[in-house]
């Protein structure tokens, strides 16, 4: 069974500390300084943490490079056979950067359960669901939010704000780089460029500008308004507690 028949539906899924759960429907959303993240990998959790968040990065495999000195004409070539070449964003910005994340489930992260004449079952697949099991290790509550109302808040606000996908580039692959600096907006847009190690996170952010961004800040908590209407707590992610009715009876 395939997934090929079902709706090209989607939703954004968010894990909350119980503690804060109520805050968040009200619409309480905490925004985490791109510098945070660095931080929280440098001590030592990868799964969460990003210590190249903010930043663009490039394998150099068997590359050559080339040094010249300032008032010499000689230039000096020497092989490398592995670095790593980093386009980073500044400190600052990297403080002042605040980015709210969401899991973004697609069509692709389902699979079909059962059918019948009418109505058709879609379940999360196998893979998807340890992901989960493995990301949430310290048992936030999972929250689907619906995309179309979420949006249109986020158009509401009066806090400018950008929000798109995640692109999760190939920091082997020269020439995807090559493509992406050539961009306008190249600097704006690393806030949603992320390593494809980190695939397996479907990430959609939304990005805003902290007021109070520092170095020891984790970020701000922005008021975006009741969002009890479009956003359903789950007590477990899995295939018995999640899945997606399609009923086809009202075309007929």
């Amino acid at each position: 069974m395939t997934n090929e028949d079902m709706p090209n539906l989607g939703f954004f899924l968010k894990f909350i500390e119980p503690q804060y759960l109520d805050d968040f429907l009200k619409g309480h959303v905490h925004f985490s300084s791109l510098y945070y993240f660095n931080e929280v990998e440098r001590n030592g959790n990868s799964i969460i943490g990003d210590d190249s968040e903010g930043a663009y990065t490039q394998n150099l495999t068997n590359a050559t490079a080339y040094l010249q000195i300032e008032g010499d004409p000689k230039i000096y070539e020497f092989p490398v056979s592995h670095a790593i070449s980093r386009y980073d964003m500044s400190e600052e910005d990297k403080n002042h950067y605040g980015i709210a994340s969401f899991f973004y489930l697609t069509k692709q992260d389902f699979v079909e359960h059962s059918h019948s004449e009418n109505q058709r079952i879609y379940v999360l697949k196998k893979e998807v669901i340890d992901y989960f099991r493995t990301f949430n290790t310290d048992k936030r509550v999972p929250v689907i939010i619906y995309t179309d109302p979420f949006i249109d808040l986020l158009k509401k606000q009066n806090t400018p704000n950008t929000c798109g996908k995640v692109h999760y580039y190939d920091d082997d692959d020269p020439a995807e780089f090559a493509g992406l600096s050539q961009m306008d907006n190249f600097y704006d847009t690393i806030p949603f460029l992320k390593r494809k190690r980190y695939s397996d996170q479907k990430e959609f952010r939304v990005c805003v500008v902290l007021d109070k961004g520092t170095e020891t800040s984790r970020g701000e908590e922005f008021e975006l308004g009741d969002m009890s209407n479009m956003a359903l707590p789950l007590k477990f992610i899995g295939n018995q507690h999640l899945a997606i009715v399609v009923d086809y009876s009202s075309e007929k």
